[in-house]
C-alpha cells in the first residue's frame, strides 16, 4: 500500500472513528484503524464489535493499492501535531506503517495483519428510510439527557426509535422523566423500531453534529442500525429488548396549564439550585391564583424562597421536583414562554414548547 494524502483531509477521515475504538482491547486488533486504498478512494474503519464506524474520501494519489490496521491512538494523536497542509506519504512494510512528512521525516508504528479485522456486517436488503441529519441531530439532542446509565432495566439504557404515522419518533426514559421528540417523515408507509445503546447515541451525536451532509439514511435489520451520511456509515447493535409504551407515560389529562417566562424560571430554579440538597436536589412547587412560589432547604438549615406573579385561574397545586431534571428539560425549551401542564401534587408534570408539541417532557413528582 503506497499512497499520498494532505494532512487535514487524513484528520477529517479519522475524527469521526476514533470514539468507536476499542478501549478494553480485548482484541488487539481492533484497537487500530483498518484503513484501504482503492479505486481513487480511501476508506478507513474503526469498531468495538458493537459499534462500527466507516469513513470514505476520494483520494488523488495512490501508487498501489491495498489494505493495513495502524494503532489507532497513536496514528491520530501524531498526525494532530502536523500542518494542515502537510502532505504525507503513507507506505506499509513488513506489518508497520510507515508516514513520512514532506520534509522527509518518518513515523513508523505497529500495525497487524488486515484479515485479522472483524467487520460487522449488517444483513443485506435492508429497510430504510431517508429524513433530513440536522432535524434528526435536534430530536436526538432532545432527548439523550433522559437516557439511563446502567439500569438493571437494560431497555432503558439508550434510546428507542419509534417510526410510525409518518413520524420518526425518538424516546429516552430513565424512571424518574421520559423525553419524547419527532419530526415528521418524507416518505409515507415505513414503520420499524428500535433501542439504541446510550454509548452509540453519545458517538452518534458527535459525528452527525460535524457532519456537512444535507440527509441521513436509516436502515433497519433485526440486530443492527445504520446510518449513512454522505461520507460516513455509522452501525451499532441494538437492544435486545422491549421499550415501555411512552404513550400511556404521557399524560392527557393534566388541565392546569403554568405560562411561564422561560429566562425568569431559569434564573429562578438556577438560584434555587444553590442552596437544594446535594442528596436530596427537590424544590416545591406551589402554585396559587396567579403566583407560583418556588422552596427549597438542605440539611445544613438553608432555605431559599422565591415568588413569581403569572397568570393562572386554575386550582391550587403543592407539588415538588428534581431541580436538576427541571433545569436540563429547560434547556432544551426553544421557545420564549414554557408550558408546565400539572394535574394534581402527585402526578406527573408535561411540559412543552408553547405552540409546539412535537417535543414531550414528562417528569416525576417527588415526595417532599
Amino acid at each position: 500500500m503506497i499512497f499520498k494524502i494532505n494532512n487535514k483531509k487524513l484528520i477529517d477521515i479519522l475524527s469521526p472513528l476514533i470514539g468507536a475504538i476499542d478501549k478494553k482491547q480485548s482484541i488487539p486488533v481492533l484497537s487500530h484503524f483498518l484503513i484501504e486504498v482503492k479505486d481513487s478512494q480511501i476508506k478507513a474503519i474503526s469498531s468495538d464489535m458493537d459499534i462500527q464506524v466507516q469513513s470514505v474520501a476520494r483520494l488523488e494519489t495512490i501508487k498501489e493499492e491495498g489494505k493495513a490496521t495502524v494503532v489507532a491512538d497513536k496514528l491520530f494523536s501524531l498526525i494532530k501535531t502536523f500542518e494542515d497542509d502537510d502532505e504525507l506519504s503513507i507506505t506499509t512494510e513488513d506489518e508497520i506503517f510507515v508516514i513520512t512528512t514532506k520534509d522527509n521525516n518518518t513515523f513508523k508504528i505497529n500495525s497487524l495483519n488486515p484479515a485479522e479485522y472483524p467487520l460487522v456486517t449488517p444483513d443485506e436488503n435492508l429497510k430504510n428510510i431517508t429524513t433530513d441529519r440536522q432535524l434528526f441531530l435536534d430530536v436526538v439532542n432532545n432527548v439523550r439527557s433522559t437516557m439511563a446509565d446502567n439500569d438493571a432495566r437494560y431497555y432503558l439504557n439508550g434510546m428507542y426509535i419509534d417510526i410510525k404515522n409518518n413520524n420518526t419518533i425518538v424516546v429516552a426514559a430513565d424512571g424518574h422523566r421520559l423525553t419524547k421528540s419527532y419530526i415528521i417523515n418524507k416518505m409515507e408507509d415505513f414503520s420499524n423500531s428500535c433501542i439504541i445503546p446510550r454509548k452509540a447515541v453519545l458517538e452518534l451525536v458527535r459525528i452527525l453534529s460535524s457532519d456537512a451532509s444535507e440527509n441521513i439514511n436509516i436502515l433497519f435489520s433485526d440486530n443492527f442500525l445504520s446510518i449513512k451520511t454522505q461520507n460516513i456509515d455509522f452501525v451499532t447493535k441494538v437492544i435486545n429488548g422491549t421499550f415501555p409504551d411512552y404513550e400511556n407515560v404521557i399524560p392527557v389529562l393534566n388541565n392546569n396549564s403554568l405560562i411561564l417566562d422561560l429566562n425568569k424560571i431559569k434564573k429562578a430554579l438556577n438560584k434555587i439550585s444553590i442552596l437544594v440538597d446535594d442528596e436530596f436536589p427537590s424544590v416545591r412547587f406551589t402554585v396559587g391564583k396567579n403566583k407560583l412560589i418556588l422552596k427549597t432547604n438542605n440539611t445544613d438549615k438553608q432555605q431559599a424562597n422565591i415568588s413569581m406573579d403569572f397568570n393562572y385561574e386554575g386550582q391550587e397545586i403543592d407539588t415538588g421536583f428534581n431541580v436538576k431534571y427541571l433545569l436540563d428539560i429547560l434547556g432544551h425549551i426553544k421557545t420564549k414562554n414554557v408550558i408546565f401542564n400539572l394535574k394534581d401534587g402527585n402526578s406527573s408534570c408535561l411540559i412543552r414548547n408553547d405552540g409546539d408539541n412535537k417535543t414531550s417532557f414528562v417528569i416525576m413528582p417527588l415526595v417532599l
